[in-house]
């Protein structure tokens, strides 16, 4: 508890504090939004169903949104300057519900299997339905009691913006959006489009932040991820298709070179976006480089032997 009121990016939550998720979810909905217009109990049951409906996949768990909610929790402590009341309603919430009911595989490949959510949403079927089922959950557990249905509305369009931000594929398109306006001077807070871009950079930086962690953390996290992406891995090779390197478990030596790769292109150009606009972030991006620099690190002691889940990479600290 005493990390969380701190509010340190690099905490994550060990194995004996499992069990206190939910108590901890509450605490931080408390610091952030306080309890004087949330329904305590409500809000209670609203966590717990939330809980129940992540499944059981080795990285897109509860314990993956109380991470991304965790983050988000340190960066609205961090810049009680800059948000509305609606904005802290809506982000720590989404933070919690960005994976909902998520089946563990990715958005290609729904698509490729013409799954059902695939056939529900052309764009972003996972995230599509992570958001309708918030939703869902909160008609039936309704958090905030003294919110005007104009006001839930907004709530409602802030978290469906908030939740679709999480596709990478929207990602990449938001980030050169934003860089143009950071490198032309125009960033405007006050300009709606312009906040958006940035809440939006915001979630995909909650997102990723389990790669700004301590190298120990970050690798556990990497294995989880490992799992989830090699079981869908396998059934693109019984479909008769070649599944990419990061996702195929016979190409396992490649983990370190891949992780580089997706801290290189993906992580830090977002983290160090964050930076530019919410400077008081500065520590996603330090854990971040510093996590890049150790894999890179194992590449060179190691050249191309076999990377296990079982190495010791104490060696290299």
């Amino acid at each position: 508890m005493d990390n969380l009121v701190v509010g340190r990016f690099r905490w994550y939550v060990s194995p004996e504090e499992y069990p206190d998720m939910p108590q901890l979810v509450l605490h931080m909905v408390s610091q952030v939004i306080g309890m004087q217009e949330v329904d305590q109990q409500k809000m209670m049951e609203f966590i717990l169903m939330v809980k129940k409906c992540y499944r059981n996949n080795p990285y897109h768990n509860f314990e993956h949104a109380f991470n991304v909610t965790h983050c988000m929790f340190n960066i609205l402590q961090r810049n009680r300057d800059i948000f509305i009341d609606l904005e802290y309603k809506s982000l720590l919430i989404s933070a919690l519900c960005h994976d909902l009911d998520h089946s563990g595989f990715t958005n290609n490949f729904l698509q490729l299997t013409d799954d059902t959510l695939a056939q529900l949403y052309d764009e972003s079927p996972l995230e599509n339905h992570h958001y309708r089922t918030a939703m869902l959950i909160l008609s039936i557990c309704p958090i905030y009691p003294n919110m005007s249905q104009e006001m839930y509305k907004e709530l409602s369009t802030e978290m469906k913006e908030a939740i679709l931000a999480t596709d990478l594929a929207s990602y990449f398109k938001f980030r050169i959006k934003l860089m143009q306006l950071i490198q032309e001077n125009q960033l405007d807070w006050s300009n709606n489009r312009h906040r958006t871009l940035c809440k939006a950079i915001i979630m995909t930086g909650c997102d990723l932040s389990g790669s700004c962690k301590p190298f120990l953390v970050a690798k556990n996290i990497c294995e989880n991820i490992c799992k989830e992406f090699y079981n869908q891995g396998d059934l693109e090779k019984q479909m008769g298709l070649v599944p990419l390197s990061l996702m195929d478990r016979e190409k396992s030596q490649n983990v370190p070179e891949d992780q580089v790769q997706f801290l290189t292109v993906v992580v830090l150009p977002c983290v160090e976006l964050l930076k530019s606009i919410l400077p008081n972030t500065e520590d996603l991006f330090l854990l971040a480089t510093s996590l890049r620099e150790t894999w890179q690190e194992i590449i060179q002691l190691k050249g191309h032997k076999s990377w296990r889940q079982d190495d010791s990479v104490l060696a290299v600290h």
